[in-house]
């Protein structure tokens, strides 16, 4: 298994698909896997890799990016990987010793992935970027709400580290934002962080490989992608917010 997206095709077009000139096209890490080879897949790397239980010719899986080890099927893709985002950022927050966060801004656009003349991928907005102001069309989007509480607690080093962990096994520590709030609150620094702003792009990953899945539509004359399959591929979603992190005063406890 070593696709970053996964094609389920039946076995002849599994060993066929490479003969057709439209497979120049497919993405490097877009792996086209026969259904016939699932069942010795599942026994050999049972240990190490997750595939969702039902699997059918015309599935498309991708590699979770914060789940190395899991695969799961491309449609509601997007949204799942957001908010396993969102919950490795209130993570790695609380190991920080966070009291609170609070999501201030939150700014959506709608794009649609498109091929052109040339056989590049370009991406055409649908819905202008907006901002999401209710609690209730956050949740939707995120599962989570506008504001969140926790304790607090003075940071340690233990938990200092913790958190850098956790940034680096989920490829987070590439992100600015991320690295910039584990960075200023570093307890062997003077005058550690106890309030700021940052901005995350909370669809980078999910687009980042849903991107590459999109590829698989320049086969759609050897391969029967799903009509669902198809428009989850089109859309292209980008959203971003902007959080408000609130932490105690050394030992005492402060209002969010």
């Amino acid at each position: 298994m070593k696709g970053e997206v996964i094609y389920i095709a039946n076995d002849e077009d599994s060993r066929n698909y490479r003969y057709e000139k439209e497979s120049k096209s497919l993405d490097p890490s877009v792996q086209i896997l026969s259904i016939d080879d699932l069942p010795a897949i599942r026994d050999t790397y049972s240990d190490n890799i997750y595939l969702p239980s039902h699997i059918r010719v015309g599935d498309v899986l991708i590699r979770h990016p914060f789940d190395k080890g899991t695969y799961i099927k491309a449609e509601g893709s997007a949204q799942e990987i957001m908010i396993s985002k969102f919950g490795l950022i209130r993570e790695i927050a609380q190991k920080l010793g966070a009291q609170g966060c609070v999501i201030t801004v939150a700014r959506k656009e709608s794009q649609e992935r498109k091929w052109t003349a040339g056989g590049e991928v370009e991406y055409k907005v649908v819905n202008a970027e907006t901002e999401i102001t209710s609690d209730k069309e956050l949740q939707k989007e995120l599962c989570v709400k506008i504001e969140n509480r926790w304790k607090g607690s003075p940071i340690t080093e233990k938990s200092y580290q913790r958190a850098i962990e956790i940034a680096q096994e989920n490829d987070l520590w590439g992100d600015n934002a991320v690295r910039s709030l584990i960075r200023m609150r570093d307890p062997n620094e003077e005058n550690p962080l106890l309030e700021d702003s940052y901005h995350f792009d909370m669809s980078q990953e999910a687009n980042d490989i849903l991107d590459a899945a999109f590829s698989l539509s320049a086969m759609a004359g050897v391969f029967n992608l799903k009509a669902s399959y198809k428009k989850e591929l089109q859309t292209r979603e980008v959203l971003t917010i902007d959080v408000n992190f609130i932490f105690p005063d050394n030992d005492s406890i402060i209002d969010v």
